[in-house]
């Protein structure tokens, strides 16, 4: 009497599969052929007795049927797209989570997340109190020397002139002061540049309040201002100085609009600034912030620089309506006077 063990499977594609073992065992005689298990006790034997039964498969038959390959297409694409709409959703999700408000400013780029990781703010305050101390003669020319080359400064231009040794710092030089009659006021236009740097951008604040940074690059005006004189959103005016200068779009009356100018001082220009209109000052405010690089390479990527950095702001009135002037520090400028305001000479130590 021989032993076997078998179980059957369904046919797929015309092929019969290999199937795991029943977990019953069949005996028969001679052959590999299921048959039904004999009962011990019964016809006084251990043999079983009866003809071969087939069992049918527990496994359902499954048929294969063709489809219109349009068909197939539209779901694949349908398929696709929701598998889309949900990434694009759980991306959405993710950066409201990420996405802090800052000054204003809604910081959801890893551009100005990368660039608030250093310390700009501590290191600033170090090298402020490196700039400061007392240089010796014998050490003004080297070390000034080395600043004035690096920089390009124009030493023909300054109120000292161009001897080194007149200066006891690097602070003293870093702030001197230029010939008055070198930089003679027009009166030709009524405003005129506040300092001795260069235009970076020129812009029209929107109805909506926002200004363009840069070419690409937008931020709310409100942030740089601070809340009780920004622009309304909602293009009704309200009581507020620059709320009624930019309702609807306009400054005042007419066809005036509200323009925000930049100018860049570089590390080796003339680090005072004056008043560039005929304007009274009606407020003053002061925001401690960041003190990011306002260099062209972090200006151009870091959108609302301005108004995450430090800043003094003066606002008032001129002639045509609302005016402001921002003094904004930067990497290694943080201390910023107004010759009229000793309080905020002294916060900004």
């Amino acid at each position: 009497m021989s032993r076997c063990i078998t179980s059957r499977r369904p046919e797929w594609f015309g092929l019969r599969a290999t199937a795991y073992p029943s977990r019953r065992p069949f005996f028969t005689s001679g052959s590999c052929n299921r048959t039904k298990s004999g009962r011990d006790g019964e016809n006084g034997s251990g043999h079983s007795s009866g003809g071969q039964q087939t069992h049918e498969s527990p496994w359902p038959k499954v048929e294969w049927t063709w489809i219109p390959a349009s068909l197939g297409f539209a779901c694949i694409s349908i398929l696709a797209l929701r598998r889309s709409l949900d990434r694009h959703e759980r991306n959405r999700a993710r950066a409201e989570r990420t996405a802090t408000i800052y000054n204003g400013i809604e910081i959801d780029s890893w551009k100005t997340r990368l660039a608030m990781v250093y310390p700009y703010r501590t290191m600033s305050r170090v090298w402020g109190w490196l700039t400061a101390l007392y240089l010796p003669v014998w050490m003004r020319r080297p070390v000034l020397g080395v600043y004035t080359r690096l920089y390009e400064c124009n030493l023909e231009e300054a109120e000292r002139g161009s001897d080194l040794t007149q200066y006891h710092s690097l602070l003293e030089f870093f702030s001197r002061h230029i010939k008055p009659e070198l930089r003679p006021i027009s009166d030709d236009y009524p405003i005129v540049s506040p300092c001795d740097g260069t235009v970076a951008h020129v812009a029209k604040v929107d109805r909506h309040g926002n200004v363009e940074q840069v070419k690409g690059i937008s931020y709310p005006v409100h942030a740089l201002f601070g809340p009780g004189i920004a622009p309304v959103t909602d293009g009704t005016a309200k009581d507020t100085a620059v709320g009624k200068a930019t309702a609807n779009g306009a400054c005042c009356a007419g066809e005036r609009h509200l323009y925000q100018f930049i100018v860049y001082l570089s590390p080796g220009d003339y680090h005072h600034f004056h008043s560039p209109a005929v304007w009274s000052v009606q407020h003053r405010r002061h925001f401690s912030g960041e003190l990011l690089p306002v260099a062209p390479l972090f200006f151009n990527r870091v959108a609302g620089l301005m108004a995450l950095n430090e800043r003094v702001v003066l606002t008032g009135k001129w002639h045509h309506g609302f005016f402001s002037m921002v003094a904004v520090g930067a990497y290694n400028v943080g201390s910023m006077k107004v010759i009229f305001d000793k309080v905020l000479e002294n916060v900004c130590q």
